[in-house]
């Protein structure tokens, strides 16, 4: 429910950073719609599943995360927080306080400012993500994004998507080629319903840890990049989806 708070639109204006909660995302209807400058230390390009395509992801709007890589599992300390997000965010702290515990969060104590699910992956340089409801598997290799005033951030996917971390660009775009080959797709099309492509994939179909020394792997690594990077500049890519589908076949047998 608290969507509509940590998710943002945000700008620059005469080299200040401003940012505006989108209040009608989540469930809760009352929430004020607060506009304000604030700090970039906790402001992140924000991934929704609506922005990911087959190789593209392209973030529309941000989010306010007062965590850090090196402790992902508890939010930075309230006080510790710069004064602008402090303002921001103590403007919805009753919200925020009302929230349910989860697992080891509880909203009501000290963290109230935190966000549910926040773990070392989260923070992974490459990640694969792949949106919950599509007609087969929709996957796109993300890495990093800008914020309004260039300063680049690692992309956060929002909970509507899952993710595998990856050590590398090149193997996020091997996994990414895997599961967006069409032989996958038809595995995963034969039992699962597009308003479930859950993680559970993961356990039906053949994906092999990226090797760094393989040849094939290489090859698969390069054709999904090639893919990407060609929808990217609004070039044809048919021939580098060819060469996927065939080197991924080849890989499988």
């Amino acid at each position: 429910g608290a969507n509509g708070i940590f998710f943002v639109d945000a700008w620059e204006q005469n080299n200040k950073l401003f940012i505006k909660n989108r209040s009608s995302d989540g469930r809760n209807d009352n929430l004020e719609e607060v506009t304000q400058s604030i700090e970039d230390t906790y402001l992140f390009p924000l991934l929704r599943g609506e922005n990911v395509g087959r190789f593209s992801a392209d973030p529309e709007h941000f989010i306010v995360m007062p965590y850090v890589s090196a402790n992902p599992h508890t939010p930075v300390p309230f006080a510790d927080l710069p004064p602008k997000t402090q303002e921001f965010l103590a403007k919805f702290q009753a919200t925020l306080k009302r929230r349910t515990k989860f697992r080891n969060f509880d909203p009501a104590s000290a963290d109230w400012h935190g966000l549910y699910s926040v773990l070392q992956p989260t923070f992974a340089s490459h990640k694969v993500v792949w949106r919950e409801m599509g007609l087969g598997i929709i996957a796109a290799a993300i890495s990093t994004g800008d914020l309004p005033n260039g300063t680049e951030r690692i992309v956060i996917p929002d909970h509507k998507l899952f993710l595998i971390p990856c050590e590398s660009a090149a193997e996020a775009d091997f996994i990414a080629g895997v599961l967006n080959s069409s032989i996958i797709n038809l595995l995963v099309a034969s039992y699962a319903v597009s308003t479930g492509i859950s993680s559970h994939v993961l356990d039906r179909i053949p994906l092999p840890k990226f090797q760094y020394g393989s040849g094939s792997h290489k090859e698969i690594a390069e054709s999904a990049r090639e893919v990407r990077l060609r929808l990217k500049k609004g070039k044809d890519y048919a021939s580098a989806i060819t060469d996927l589908n065939l080197a991924v076949g080849k890989l499988l047998g």
